[in-house]
């Protein structure tokens, strides 16, 4: 189970599984804070019930960045960006985002609104927005290859 604050922050996590090996507590902590648009719609997949055994889900490849030692310094880089925008329209979506976060909307009516404003997978974003986001995230993976193998960048792909 996993629990989810106002913000979209995950602030706790509670996992059974039979096989104790399965669970690695040092990953499952590195998740405490960060937002759940993180973990490759991990709320949607839990509602329509396709996450059967979620220590699996956590466990699969995609999610190996999260738990990466410098993933932190990554993720605070991309809030800098987020809360940095000179933009108009960008500076209006974390105006309208925090907006909705202090009025007395509901968890349903934040998350609908989050969504509309930003977008499965960041669709909705604007697009200068999402072009440094993916440099942000190419310059991670790239750094960091060595450990991050399973993930394949374009510069990554020439160098094969």
């Amino acid at each position: 189970r996993i629990q989810v604050n106002r913000l979209g922050r995950i602030c706790s996590i509670v996992v059974l599984c039979e096989n104790k090996e399965q669970v690695i507590e040092t990953n499952l902590e590195q998740l405490i804070g960060i937002h759940v648009t993180y973990l490759n719609d991990i709320e949607g997949s839990l509602e329509r019930g396709e996450i059967e055994d979620l220590c699996e889900f956590l466990n699969q490849n995609w999610a190996t960045a999260l738990y990466h030692d410098k993933y932190a310094d990554f993720n605070r880089s991309l809030q800098t960006v987020l809360c940095g925008q000179t933009n108009e329209s960008e500076g209006s979506l974390l105006h309208a985002l925090k907006l909705d976060y202090q009025g007395n909307l509901s968890e349903l009516d934040i998350r609908l609104k989050r969504a509309e404003l930003i977008g499965s997978g960041g669709n909705s974003l604007d697009d200068d927005l999402k072009s440094l986001i993916q440099q942000k995230l190419i310059n991670f993976l790239q750094q960091n290859s060595g450990i991050l193998r399973m993930y394949h960048t374009r510069s990554g792909l020439n160098r094969m």
